[in-house]
């Protein structure tokens, strides 16, 4: 344990290792911040410019729901089949359709927006899963930020003080709440498609299928979770450390 804990120690002090992680962290804060400020402008800049231009705009956003059910109409259809490869138009504004997921697996169901006018004729509950995956989009900024300013604090030699503890329970908190709120995002989504699909006369089934991969948002959980008992385990040695010295 002793071995494992000096290697760390030498990594965490490896001049090469902490300058590369605070110019990657910064780098990553910075292009989050970017994007997040200029591509919502790019996209309706674009929409705009294309609905009073004669040049049409391939510009377009696309929200996807896996759905691993059986979908089936409620009324015979006669353009409802099951080849290969097929999609199934819902809706032309926005382009909603049903496609088969990767390996045949359960569906996709797709909202292609490509106007203004799209957008706003989004199903309602559609913008709760923007809203969600925007929050997202935040939090993965707050981790970045986080981590960002503990190698800088390591970069300037500023070792394992208080304000380095409180960046990692930051982080860990951070990665917790993410992954919560990706696993939501995903049990949510699924929902809001079941109910949309039935509201389009379609009846949904659900199908168990055991995976071998990890639901999403699961892994950001168990390292936030390990971050922060990390984090109080090395809070515990230094309250040690510091009794003990005062003892002495």
């Amino acid at each position: 344990m002793q071995g494992i804990n000096d290697d760390l120690t030498a990594m965490m002090k490896s001049p090469s290792f902490v300058h590369w992680a605070f110019r990657t962290f910064n780098a990553l804060f910075y292009i989050q911040l970017l994007l997040i400020a200029i591509f919502p402008v790019a996209i309706w800049y674009a929409w705009v410019y294309s609905a009073t231009t004669e040049h049409p705009n391939h510009l377009s956003v696309t929200l996807g729901t896996h759905l691993h059910t059986e979908i089936t109409p409620a009324k015979q259809r006669a353009d409802w089949d099951t080849p290969t490869k097929w999609q199934y138009t819902l809706q032309a504004t926005p382009h909603t359709f049903l496609t088969q997921g990767s390996g045949q697996s359960g569906y996709l169901l797709t909202f292609q927006v490509t106007s203004v006018e799209g957008l706003i004729a989004l199903p309602g509950p559609m913008w709760l899963t923007i809203a969600l995956h925007t929050l997202s989009m935040l939090l993965l900024l707050w981790i970045v930020y986080f981590l960002r300013r503990l190698f800088r604090d390591l970069h300037y030699d500023k070792l394992f003080g208080e304000h380095q503890t409180r960046y990692i329970r930051h982080v860990g908190k951070g990665l917790v709440w993410y992954g919560l709120l990706e696993m939501g995002i995903v049990a949510i989504q699924n929902q809001l498609a079941i109910r949309y699909l039935e509201q389009h006369g379609f009846l949904v089934k659900s199908v168990f299928a055991i995976s071998t991969q990890l639901p999403d948002g699961l892994l950001p959980v168990i390292c936030g979770i390990s971050i922060l008992a990390l984090e109080r385990v090395f809070t515990y040695g230094k309250q040690l450390q510091q009794e003990h010295e005062l003892t002495i």
